[in-house]
């Protein structure tokens, strides 16, 4: 509904992650512990804002938990079986919860000089049937489902020319439509727009260690830069935008050294 964000924060930095549920306007705020499913993502929103979906992965599986936010309860939705494969960071979800949408990397390591290809797939969580949605010969960084269930957004490496692309999908399988690839913009974190027209995405000034947002027609085009009233920050990673349209959520943050010259301390002479 737009009126809060979750994210996983680990207060002493070492574990122990709790989820933080927070009013966007900063008003209000409340923590559940979730140590006990080992979290490694939020994955999304339920449609009637009582619960999220959380990823968790141990040395032995993979599981998908529906968190109750109201009970604080956290139900298994998706025991995912080692066979299956799918990059965790890539599982999105329907909008009913019937239908899993992932990237299925293949065999092979990442790092060869012939990288495995990827698949994306659609499983249907009921019966366990799976359809192949798309193959591409280089690795997915990212995969995102439109708002309307209709499309899949991803980042892979295709073309050795341009090393990285925007392209989409539709989930029902079809034609991969290339929506960008250029050697000047690297689309990172991905977001839609709330009506499923046009796909948003990060771009890194390694430089000046600053990111810029910028918007391509989901149809296909020349991205457009959207100007951040308080400048490109250093960072924009978990972009999220409002329903309304209007509104964007993201994590950004550097780190940054400092020296201080610390006079006349006892001792030192």
């Amino acid at each position: 509904d737009g009126r809060h964000l979750a994210y996983l924060r680990a207060p002493n930095g070492q574990g122990d992650e709790e989820l933080v549920i927070r009013s966007v306007a900063g008003d209000d705020s409340r923590e559940i512990a979730v140590s006990q499913i080992e979290p490694v993502g939020v994955l999304k929103w339920t449609d009637d804002s009582q619960a999220v979906l959380m990823v968790a992965r141990d040395s032995r599986a993979i599981e998908v938990f529906k968190l109750d936010l109201n009970t604080g309860t956290a139900a298994n939705i998706w025991q995912v079986e080692t066979a299956v494969r799918p990059h965790p960071l890539t599982i999105q979800f329907s909008r009913d919860l019937k239908t899993a949408y992932f990237a299925r990397l293949g065999e092979g390591s990442p790092t060869a000089e012939v990288r495995p290809a990827a698949k994306i797939v659609a499983r249907d969580l009921a019966s366990g049937l799976e359809q192949e949605i798309a193959t591409v010969s280089s690795g997915i960084q990212n995969l995102l489902l439109s708002p309307d269930g209709h499309t899949l957004a991803f980042v892979d490496g295709e073309r050795p020319e341009n090393p990285t692309r925007l392209a989409t999908v539709p989930t029902s399988g079809g034609e991969i439509r290339e929506v960008y690839s250029g050697p000047v913009r690297i689309p990172t974190t991905l977001s839609w727009s709330s009506d499923s027209r046009y796909v948003l995405f990060a771009d890194l000034d390694a430089q000046a260690n600053r990111y810029s947002l910028w918007r391509v027609p989901a149809a296909g085009g020349e991205p457009s830069q959207m100007e951040l009233p308080f400048g490109n920050p250093p960072g924009l990673r978990f972009l999220t935008l409002h329903p309304d349209g209007n509104r964007i959520a993201f994590v950004s943050g550097e780190s940054r050294g400092e020296i201080w010259v610390a006079e006349n301390l006892p001792g030192t002479r």
